[in-house]
């Protein structure tokens, strides 16, 4: 997980001014496009894959409110109790489904660890 980064005064009315933008300019047939400059090569266009549209977008709108944010991956292991909260059961429900194998787990120190990706793609599918 990276540390959290709270956005300055001058970063929220950019956030503010590009969300604008990108909301003007987004077309569901298509998908969107950014530009940018490099000093070496100039300007280049390249199309942005729309789960990374969509992240942007989310991370624009928090840091236009003022909120920190933070980019944690789904490599992140975390404990039974936390996938439990995550899930909106008990931590035995949870037990219970890596005895059924529909969670996998690991065993680190005297604690289980399910994959962050695991316990998200259970909800999905739940």
């Amino acid at each position: 997980m990276i540390d959290p980064v709270i956005p300055t005064t001058q970063d929220v009315f950019l956030a503010r001014e590009v969300l604008r933008a990108l909301y003007d300019s987004m077309n569901a047939e298509q998908p969107l496009s950014i530009q940018f400059t490099a000093a070496a090569t100039g300007y280049e266009a390249l199309a942005l894959p729309p789960i990374a549209a969509k992240l942007l977008m989310q991370m624009l709108t928090e840091m236009s409110e003022g909120h920190a944010i933070t980019l944690v991956t789904t490599k992140i292991e975390i404990s039974t109790d936390m996938a439990a909260d995550l899930l909106s059961v008990s931590e035995p429900l949870v037990a219970g489904l890596i005895d059924k194998g529909l969670l996998s787990a690991h065993t680190a120190g005297s604690q289980l660890h399910v994959l962050l990706h695991d316990v998200l793609a259970y909800k999905t599918m739940s």
